[in-house]
């Protein structure tokens, strides 16, 4: 089979002419040959793919499909018409693709791989991570998020120094690594095309634009080399556990461009899924069902929250007054204290008086009192 990733980035503009309008030269391509070569392309496994993990899994690919490497360079680049408004470039690909340079094969880089899984420790502050590890499916309780994050994409653990256990970064052969993910079945097309329409009005000028991807029913094979992780506790997270946080994690979030619409997400294979260096076998235990995680629900409104808001004229007091400021208090809820720049105001005030003022903006969004310049004083 032909290195893909050099017939899509070479052999692709064989056909590419020129052709003079008007005294100016203009690239002439159609597209369509290799179009038409991609969807009649059937692939077949290599013998050996590259892996070299000590831990991975599969996953295979949904409708719509996978699209990595879409920020490379691909498109001409031309929108020009000849004398009989044809456009000169057509069928066009014109976003870039994502292949190993020895292989030629479409893979998932082991950075993006390992970018998604670090944005997974972010989300709600570590709870999501939180959620996946001690509830669906249960896999370790009582770790600290941010030092596990750390950890897995810093490379930092507990080593020894000076007698002492200090956290600090591990040498390389002790810290977790990340590989290319590489396809290994395809159910029936490997490789085909797809558009997204952008317009510049919601119901005028659609601007089509197609694009390679990887096709709905191909699995590809996750590998890393991992290692266990200890605590300051001696609480372990095993590297089989990291295994499955990481399938976990991928499953949910997906991986690639345009996974808002639903690119780049993963079933589970029904081929052997998991293995790892301590066993040396498939996993045999039933398939669980893919989590779904919930935000945890949020506080309930305070009365500051229900009290302060934007538009509302509410009486508070003079507590205090220094140089800059004028120190007010509200007399309801936690009898919040606020202040204002003396020099904003448009009266002077005495400790003691009671105003109204009138707020600009919501407590529950800002978490601060906010109000306009002009205040009234209550006699």
């Amino acid at each position: 089979m032909k290195n893909l990733g050099f017939a899509y980035y070479k052999d692709y503009f064989k056909s590419l002419k020129f052709k003079r309008i008007r005294n100016e030269w203009y690239p002439v391509f159609s597209g369509k040959t290799f179009l038409d070569r991609l969807q009649n392309l059937r692939w077949n496994m290599p013998a050996q793919p590259p892996f070299g993990g000590n831990h991975g899994f599969s996953l295979t690919t949904i409708y719509p499909g996978l699209l990595v490497g879409s920020g490379y360079i691909h498109e001409i680049g031309a929108d020009k018409k000849d004398e009989n408004g044809k456009p000169l470039v057509s069928d066009e690909l014109k976003l870039g693709f994502y292949f190993d340079h020895t292989t030629g094969l479409p893979v998932i880089p082991g950075s993006s791989v390992k970018g998604v899984l670090r944005s997974a420790f972010d989300k709600d502050d570590g709870g999501y991570v939180k959620y996946l590890l001690e509830d669906k499916p249960k896999i370790k309780t009582g770790l600290n998020i941010k030092k596990l994050k750390e950890h897995i994409f810093e490379g930092k653990g507990y080593i020894e120094k000076n007698g002492k256990k200090v956290w600090d970064h591990l040498p390389m052969h002790q810290r977790d690594v990340f590989l290319d993910a590489f396809p290994v079945k395809v159910k029936n097309k490997f490789l085909g095309n797809d558009y997204i329409t952008p317009h510049e009005h919601p119901l005028k000028n659609p601007n089509p634009i197609q694009f390679l991807k990887v096709m709905p029913g191909v699995t590809f094979r996750f590998e890393f080399i991992l290692r266990d992780y200890v605590d300051e506790n001696g609480n372990k997270l095993a590297a089989r556990d990291k295994m499955k946080l990481f399938k976990a994690i991928l499953e949910d979030l997906g991986i690639g461009a345009k996974t808002n619409v639903g690119y780049g997400q993963f079933e589970r294979t029904q081929v052997e899924s998991e293995h790892s260096e301590s066993s040396g076998q498939s996993s045999s235990q039933p398939q669980q069902s893919k989590p779904v995680y919930t935000p945890p629900p949020p506080p309930p409104p305070s009365e500051e929250d229900k009290i302060i808001k934007m538009g509302a004229k509410l009486q508070a007091e003079v507590i205090g007054e220094d140089k800059k400021y004028y120190y007010f208090r509200f007399d309801f809820g936690k009898k919040l204290k606020f202040k204002k720049k003396k020099t904003k105001l448009n009266a002077e005030l005495k400790v003691g008086q009671k105003v109204k003022i009138e707020i600009t903006s919501d407590y529950a969004k800002s978490k601060s009192v906010n109000f306009s310049n002009s205040i009234e004083i209550i006699h």
